[in-house]
Protein backbone atom coordinates (compact mmCIF):
# COMPACT_ATOMS: atom_id res chain seq x y z
CA UNK A 1 0.00 0.00 0.00
CA UNK A 2 3.08 2.30 0.45
CA UNK A 3 4.54 2.51 -3.01
CA UNK A 4 0.79 2.73 -3.91
CA UNK A 5 0.02 5.48 -1.75
CA UNK A 6 3.38 7.65 -3.27
CA UNK A 7 2.40 7.08 -7.03
CA UNK A 8 -1.00 8.46 -5.93
CA UNK A 9 0.61 10.90 -3.94
CA UNK A 10 2.54 12.30 -7.13
CA UNK A 11 -0.35 12.23 -9.55
CA UNK A 12 -2.49 14.11 -7.35
CA UNK A 13 -0.09 16.83 -6.81
CA UNK A 14 1.21 16.55 -11.25
CA UNK A 15 -2.91 17.06 -11.76
CA UNK A 16 -2.94 20.07 -9.59
CA UNK A 17 0.09 21.55 -9.78
CA UNK A 18 -0.85 24.06 -12.47
CA UNK A 19 -4.42 24.78 -10.79
CA UNK A 20 -1.85 25.86 -7.57
CA UNK A 21 0.21 27.93 -9.59
CA UNK A 22 -2.37 29.78 -11.36
CA UNK A 23 -4.63 30.36 -8.34
CA UNK A 24 -1.81 31.26 -5.81
CA UNK A 25 1.45 32.42 -8.38
CA UNK A 26 4.72 31.10 -8.82
CA UNK A 27 5.87 32.59 -5.73
CA UNK A 28 3.53 30.57 -3.59
CA UNK A 29 4.31 27.39 -5.80
CA UNK A 30 8.15 27.85 -5.60
CA UNK A 31 7.71 28.82 -1.50
CA UNK A 32 5.47 25.06 -1.25
CA UNK A 33 7.89 22.80 -2.93
CA UNK A 34 10.77 24.39 -1.15
CA UNK A 35 9.01 23.83 2.19
CA UNK A 36 7.70 20.65 1.71
CA UNK A 37 10.54 18.65 2.10
CA UNK A 38 11.31 20.16 5.39
CA UNK A 39 8.01 19.79 6.65
CA UNK A 40 8.46 15.89 5.15
CA UNK A 41 11.59 14.62 6.26
CA UNK A 42 11.09 16.75 10.26
CA UNK A 43 7.37 14.86 9.89
CA UNK A 44 8.86 11.84 9.52
CA UNK A 45 11.62 12.46 12.28
CA UNK A 46 9.29 13.59 15.01
CA UNK A 47 5.68 11.47 14.44
CA UNK A 48 5.30 7.83 14.96
CA UNK A 49 4.10 5.63 13.06
CA UNK A 50 1.87 5.62 10.72
CA UNK A 51 1.79 9.98 11.15
CA UNK A 52 5.39 9.84 10.13
CA UNK A 53 4.79 7.78 7.11
CA UNK A 54 1.64 10.17 6.38
CA UNK A 55 3.22 12.94 6.69
CA UNK A 56 6.23 12.07 4.64
CA UNK A 57 4.21 12.04 1.79
CA UNK A 58 4.44 15.37 1.41
CA UNK A 59 7.71 14.55 -0.24
CA UNK A 60 6.10 12.89 -2.71
CA UNK A 61 3.32 15.76 -2.98
CA UNK A 62 6.55 17.93 -4.00
CA UNK A 63 8.13 15.76 -6.39
CA UNK A 64 4.51 15.91 -8.08
CA UNK A 65 4.35 19.40 -8.18
CA UNK A 66 7.95 19.89 -9.64
CA UNK A 67 7.16 17.33 -12.30
CA UNK A 68 4.74 19.96 -13.61
CA UNK A 69 5.47 23.07 -12.57
CA UNK A 70 9.20 23.39 -13.09
CA UNK A 71 9.71 21.07 -15.70
CA UNK A 72 7.30 22.99 -18.06
CA UNK A 73 9.38 25.91 -16.94
CA UNK A 74 12.35 24.84 -18.37
CA UNK A 75 10.35 23.37 -21.25
CA UNK A 76 9.39 26.89 -21.88
CA UNK A 77 12.66 28.46 -22.20
CA UNK A 78 14.82 26.25 -23.86
CA UNK A 79 15.09 25.97 -27.44
CA UNK A 80 13.29 23.15 -28.81
CA UNK A 81 16.64 22.09 -30.72
CA UNK A 82 18.20 21.61 -26.93
CA UNK A 83 14.91 20.70 -24.72
CA UNK A 84 16.07 16.64 -24.65
CA UNK A 85 19.71 17.83 -24.19
CA UNK A 86 18.06 19.98 -21.23
CA UNK A 87 15.51 17.09 -19.91
CA UNK A 88 18.64 14.31 -19.71
CA UNK A 89 20.80 15.91 -18.32
CA UNK A 90 18.55 17.48 -14.94
CA UNK A 91 16.86 13.72 -14.88
CA UNK A 92 20.63 12.51 -15.01
CA UNK A 93 21.35 15.06 -12.24
CA UNK A 94 18.72 14.20 -10.16
CA UNK A 95 19.51 10.38 -10.28
CA UNK A 96 23.51 11.01 -9.36
CA UNK A 97 22.30 12.90 -6.54
CA UNK A 98 20.41 10.17 -5.19
CA UNK A 99 23.90 7.58 -6.27
CA UNK A 100 25.96 10.23 -4.41
CA UNK A 101 24.07 10.45 -1.06
CA UNK A 102 21.86 7.17 -1.14
CA UNK A 103 25.16 5.22 0.87
CA UNK A 104 25.54 8.34 3.01
CA UNK A 105 22.09 8.16 4.38
CA UNK A 106 22.00 4.51 4.61
CA UNK A 107 25.17 4.93 6.34
CA UNK A 108 23.77 7.54 8.63
CA UNK A 109 20.61 5.47 9.45
CA UNK A 110 22.34 2.53 10.18
CA UNK A 111 25.24 4.13 12.40
CA UNK A 112 22.92 6.70 13.97
CA UNK A 113 19.62 5.81 13.61
CA UNK A 114 16.36 6.88 11.52
CA UNK A 115 14.98 9.42 13.47
CA UNK A 116 18.84 11.49 13.50
CA UNK A 117 18.97 10.77 9.52
CA UNK A 118 15.74 12.05 9.41
CA UNK A 119 16.58 15.34 11.10
CA UNK A 120 19.61 15.75 9.36
CA UNK A 121 17.85 15.52 5.82
CA UNK A 122 15.37 17.91 6.63
CA UNK A 123 18.69 20.37 7.85
CA UNK A 124 19.67 20.03 4.12
CA UNK A 125 16.83 20.56 2.61
CA UNK A 126 17.29 24.07 4.82
CA UNK A 127 20.38 24.48 3.16
CA UNK A 128 19.14 23.31 -0.15
CA UNK A 129 15.84 25.63 0.07
CA UNK A 130 18.23 28.56 1.25
CA UNK A 131 21.16 28.18 -1.75
CA UNK A 132 18.45 27.23 -4.46
CA UNK A 133 15.03 28.26 -4.04
CA UNK A 134 15.14 31.81 -2.25
CA UNK A 135 17.56 32.87 -4.88
CA UNK A 136 14.88 31.56 -7.40
CA UNK A 137 11.95 33.31 -5.52
CA UNK A 138 13.80 36.44 -5.26
CA UNK A 139 14.51 36.23 -9.26
CA UNK A 140 10.74 35.24 -10.43
CA UNK A 141 9.39 38.28 -7.47
CA UNK A 142 11.77 40.31 -10.37
CA UNK A 143 10.12 39.27 -12.98
CA UNK A 144 7.67 41.80 -14.44
CA UNK A 145 4.19 40.54 -13.94
CA UNK A 146 1.93 39.86 -17.05
CA UNK A 147 -1.76 40.82 -16.89
CA UNK A 148 -3.91 37.69 -16.16
CA UNK A 149 -5.34 36.63 -19.48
Amino acid sequence: MLWFSQSIVVAAASRFGFVVERRYGAVFSLLLMGLLPIVGHFGMAWAQGWSGILIGLLLFACRGLNQVILVNAMNRRIPSEYRATANSFTSFLFRLAFIVTGPIVGYLAQARGLEITLNVLGLWSILIFSLVMVPLIQSVKALPQRAAP
